[in-house]
């Protein structure tokens, strides 16, 4: 019967993708009839470089792509912490890629569309249930083209990948509720004509409290500048989000004002926000990992499974790693509910440790310890956080994420050559 993906972002179409890959018949389906993907940027890890490149977006992502040197540490006031190398710089085989989401996003759909069949690809359909038996599943769904017609679909498998709202998700857990806030909220937005430091860095600044983060992108005119950005603030426990709302457009005067005398010579803040198209606003939320992803034949991927803190290049790069082991998966115990527990095997326990880890700001705990040892600043970063203290708690942390340049370099592919019976064709 095949597998019906529930989820057009971007790991529900690498899944897609990847379950092509191993000759699966699949449906991929998604709620948006016409999906704008956000104007923001989002970073690659290596180990999910390595993945698109074997489902053959190397070309891709080098057009499109920042190939990243370092991750650049700073405080409050702009000085600066710690410069970490990354991607090829930092020993990985392969780069870590700033990317623009939606032409990334806008190119995996049209390459699903290609290699699995337009009429296997389904926008505009929403998914209403589905009964999940022991021999498959039969989901229906309201199609947003045809007059909110209810159709029927079955295949052997369902995989959730419809965000961390997911339908699947509440569906399996019906007791488990909303989402939890952490008391802090994020603007994004992207600026043209206004440089970064090298062109090759992410910039990390401020504390838990108040943070600043940028790195550069590839825009339309190669000469002129990009840089994404991220403002966050935390507050008061009282303080009233906008919880019925997700990525709504947001504001400056929300913000800047915090940000207002963060003008740095490496970095002006209010002159790149005053530069941006547009501004988008979201909570920092995540949820309580689940002791289980999986039940009969359906299970979770990405956001739907894992929803965390967007610390340390994780949230797409994760979600491509869950792809192509569920991929790998099935290829190897078949279309059935022992694949689905493998693949939960395999995942769930490192993404429930990044979750927890990321809820203390991962990597960028090293923030908040600066400024608590140095809350005026320093006159020499080595002593008040030295730097082989510093960089001791970031390998640990990728060490205990599976994301260091040995484990990636070192391990097999997630989907060995001898499983892709559908080879790709440019």
């Amino acid at each position: 019967m095949g597998v019906l993906v529930v989820g057009g972002g971007i790991g529900g179409l690498v899944a897609a993708l990847s379950l092509h890959q191993v000759g699966v018949k699949v449906k991929l389906f998604e709620r948006v009839l016409h999906a704008r993907p956000l104007e923001v940027g989002i970073v690659l890890s290596p180990g999910a470089v390595r993945e698109l490149d074997d489902l053959g977006f190397s070309d891709l992502l080098a057009e499109i792509g920042i190939p990243l040197s370092s991750v650049a540490y700073y405080n409050r006031l702009g000085q600066g912490i710690l410069n970490e190398p990354c991607g090829l710089d930092g020993g990985y085989r392969w780069p870590q890629y700033a990317v623009p989401r939606d032409v990334l996003q806008t190119a995996l759909v049209n390459e699903t569309r290609r290699r699995i069949g337009r009429d296997n690809v389904h926008l505009g359909c929403e998914l209403l249930s589905f009964d999940n038996g022991e021999d498959g599943v039969s989901a229906a769904f309201r199609d947003k083209s045809q007059n909110g017609d209810v159709a029927r679909f079955d295949g052997s498998l369902m995989i959730g990948a419809d965000g961390i709202a997911s339908t699947v998700r509440r569906s399996l857990n019906p007791q488990e509720g909303e989402p939890i806030w952490n008391g802090a909220i994020l603007w994004r937005g992207m600026s043209r004509g206004i440089g970064l430091l090298d062109g090759r860095t992410i910039a990390v600044a401020g504390n838990d409290g108040q943070k600043f983060v940028c790195y550069p992108l590839a825009g339309a005119d190669p000469d002129v500048p990009t840089v994404s950005w991220i403002a966050q603030l935390r507050f008061r426990s009282e303080h009233e989000w906008r919880e019925e709302e997700w990525n709504r457009p947001g504001q400056p005067i929300d913000f800047l004002p915090a940000f207002e005398d963060w003008r740095f010579d490496w970095l002006d803040v209010p002159r790149l926000v005053a530069a941006a198209k547009g501004i988008y606003e979201f909570p920092m939320i995540d949820r309580d990992p689940l002791h289980g992803w999986s039940k009969n034949r359906a299970t979770l991927l990405g956001d739907a499974a894992h929803p965390m803190h967007p610390v340390g290049t994780h949230g797409a790069s994760e979600a491509i790693i869950d792809a192509r082991i569920v991929a790998r998966s099935v290829a190897l115990a078949g279309e059935t509910a022992a694949a689905l527990t493998d693949y939960e095997i395999a995942r769930r326990l490192t993404t429930k440790r990044i979750t927890l880890a990321n809820r203390q700001n991962g990597p960028e705990q090293i923030l908040q310890i600066a400024d608590e040892r140095a809350p005026d600043g320093f006159s020499a970063v080595e002593e008040v956080a030295p730097r082989g203290e510093l960089l001791e708690m970031i390998a640990k942390y990728r060490q205990m994420a599976g994301i260091d340049a040995e484990t990636v370099n070192g391990r097999e592919a997630l989907v060995p050559e001898g499983l892709r019976v559908a080879p790709v064709v440019p």
